[in-house]
């Protein structure tokens, strides 16, 4: 992995530590993200014309350590070069489902078919397995993401994690009922983020408007989660007979990424619900997704790869624009503002070069 040594030479501005890289004029600045000792950081640092401009805060632990720029990685790499950062740990029955997506956000990846007892050598778990899920699960995720970690589930997962509704989990999404297929989540509802759980099926009897109608998710709010997603993209069109989970009762913390809504010409707000959210807790945050994966609607997986992203320390996110069925904003405001950024940095850096 090729990488370049830094000056140990760090210039205070204003708002950032300056510190020169060694790379030489590059093509274009580059957004990196930060590792220290191997650990992966929230924070990330521009690269402009071999430049690191790294947050403030960060300069009592960049103080006596060595800097490298990972040109290949393109990450900035303080410390212990040497050390490796924490994988993402999928956990799921059979083939991976997530190692492309994760790699490609530039993370190291590793799959299990059951959770260890040991989450400390991750830094993000993803709980792609209903059957692993369990109550006395709950409590150690918990502690988890309360501790900086990244939790990513999927379907009805939370339902098997509740310590009370657990056992109701066959009556709401195993088909043995047509009615009352809710539950709430009562234990895990303080760190998880939303109260209730619900099947939503084409041919189900549920609520009356669902049943029989197709039902949609959808975007409501422009690029959530730092996607490219605008306001009114359909992300699936669902008419079929499994049974979907739909999420109710959020807190205030929530970052409500998608939502499921009946295309019943009588759909009011009892009949939509959660698709897909992020929720902070502690020192780590959470991410759910209803559907994260249809052939035919690719947005899917989209929003799963920036939901993991949100989640996951170090990851290197770029939005990406797929065919959608629905509206769709280039972020022109966001770019606007990026580069209003990076020309003020160019300036202080002229001004730095013109008083040598």
């Amino acid at each position: 992995m090729p990488k370049c040594s830094c000056s140990v030479m760090i210039f205070l501005l204003a708002t950032s530590l300056l510190v020169t890289t060694g790379v030489g004029a590059l093509a274009k600045t580059e957004m990196v993200p930060i590792i220290i000792d191997g650990m992966a950081t929230a924070q990330t640092a521009a690269v402009i014309d071999g430049v690191a401009y790294l947050p403030i805060a960060l300069l009592g632990k960049v103080q006596g350590k060595s800097v490298n720029y990972d040109v290949a990685g393109k990450r900035l790499l303080i410390g212990d070069a040497g050390a490796q950062m924490k994988p993402i740990l999928e956990v799921v029955m059979g083939a991976p489902q997530c190692r492309e997506t994760v790699e490609g956000l530039g993370l190291p990846y590793r799959t299990s078919v059951a959770v260890p007892e040991k989450l400390q050598f991750y830094s993000c778990v993803i709980l792609n397995n209903q059957n692993a899920a369990s109550p006395k699960l709950a409590e150690r995720l918990k502690r988890f993401v309360a501790d900086g970690g990244g939790l990513v589930l999927t379907g009805s997962t939370p339902l098997r994690l509740d310590v009370k509704q657990a056992d109701e989990y066959d009556m709401v999404f195993a088909g043995e009922s047509d009615v009352n297929k809710h539950s709430e989540l009562p234990s895990i509802v303080d760190w998880f983020g939303c109260g209730t759980i619900l099947s939503i099926q084409f041919k189900s009897l549920f609520y009356g408007q669902w049943g029989g109608v197709p039902a949609t998710i959808g975007i409501e709010t422009s690029r959530p989660l730092g996607s490219s997603f605008g306001k009114g993209t359909v992300l699936l069109r669902y008419k079929g007979s499994e049974d979907y989970a739909m999420l109710m009762s959020p807190d205030e913390f929530c970052e409500i990424a998608a939502i499921w809504r009946s295309e019943s010409p009588n759909t009011d707000s009892a009949h939509t619900g959660i698709a897909a959210f992020a929720h902070p807790y502690g020192k780590g945050c959470i991410y759910w997704q209803s559907v994260i994966h249809d052939p035919n609607y690719p947005g899917l997986a989209e929003l799963f790869r920036a939901g993991i992203a949100r989640v996951a320390p170090g990851a290197r996110y770029t939005p990406s624009r797929v065919e959608s069925r629905g509206n769709t904003e280039t972020p022109q405001a966001n770019a606007k503002d990026a580069g209003d950024l990076l020309g003020q940095a160019r300036q202080i850096l002229d001004g730095l070069r013109r008083g040598r």
